[in-house]
C-alpha cells in the first residue's frame, strides 16, 4: 500500500505552484517551495489553513477553491513518477502481489494522477479524501482497504514519506517503510515508527521478500 505524493509521484512544483497562485489572489504572502515538504501530507484542507495563518479564516474557503480550480488545470503538468518506481511496480506486479494506493490528495486527482503516471500498472484500490473517507493518520481507509481485499493488516507493507504515513502504517497494524526520496527526512520517518528505510524503489523487494518467508 502506497502513499502517492512524495512516494510513487514527485508532485512538489505543482502542489507549490498551485499554493502560492491562490495565496497571491488572497493577497497573502507566498512560500518558497521547499515550504511546501512541510504545508503538504495532512490533507489540501490542512494545506491551505496553515498557509493562510490563523488570523484570516475568513479567506479559507475561497483559497481552498482557488487551490483546486488551479491544480485542477495545472496540477499534472509537472507531475510524474519518482526514477525507479515504475521498475519497482513492475516487479511487484510480476510477483503477483496486490497492490494500492492511500493518499490524503483528493480522489479525483489522485485516480488523475494514478491513470496517467502508471497505466500499465493494475491497482487493486486507488482511495484518496472524499466524503466518508478519513484523513491519515486516522488508520481508518487503510483497514478499509485490507477488509475491501480480504488481506489482513499483518500481511500489508505500507510504503511512504512522512510522519503521517507511517503513522498511518503503524495504527492499522501494516510493516511501515519510510522512503527518503520523498517530501521528509529519515530522521522523521524513523522517529514516527518507520520499522524500514529505503533510498532507492528497489530496495522494497527485500522487505516484501523477507514477508512472503515469513
Amino acid at each position: 500500500m502506497f502513499d502517492l505524493d512524495g512516494t510513487l509521484a514527485d508532485t512538489l512544483a505543482p502542489i507549490a505552484e498551485a499554493g502560492n497562485h491562490a495565496l497571491k489572489a488572497l493577497g497573502r504572502p507566498t512560500f518558497a517551495p521547499a515550504a511546501y515538504r512541510h504545508l503538504a501530507g495532512q490533507g489540501l484542507e490542512a494545506l491551505i489553513a496553515e498557509a493562510i495563518g490563523p488570523d484570516h479564516p475568513e479567506l479559507f474557503a475561497e483559497g481552498l477553491k482557488i487551490y483546486r480550480e488551479y491544480y485542477a488545470r495545472h496540477g499534472m503538468a509537472d507531475t510524474r513518477a519518482y526514477p525507479g518506481i515504475l521498475d519497482l511496480l513492475a516487479e511487484l506486479t510480476r510477483r503477483r502481489l496486490r497492490l494500492a494506493v492511500l493518499s490524503n490528495k483528493i480522489q479525483f486527482f489522485v485516480e488523475e494522477c494514478v491513470q496517467a503516471l502508471f497505466p500499465n500498472i493494475s491497482f487493486a484500490a486507488v482511495v484518496g479524501h472524499g466524503p466518508g473517507t478519513a484523513l491519515k493518520p486516522d488508520p481508518g481507509a487503510a483497514l478499509a482497504i485490507a477488509r475491501q481485499l480480504h488481506i489482513e493488516a499483518a500481511a500489508w507493507v505500507y510504503v511512504g514519506d512522512t510522519a503521517v504515513d507511517m503513522q498511518t502504517g503503524r495504527g492499522a497494524g501494516m510493516f511501515t517503510v519510510g522512503v527518503t526520496w520523498g517530501f521528509r527526512d529519515e530522521a522523521e520517518l524513523r522517529a514516527n515508527g518507520a520499522q524500514a528505510i529505503i533510498h532507492q524503489p528497489m530496495e522494497l523487494i527485500r522487505w516484501v521478500e523477507l514477508g512472503i518467508r515469513s
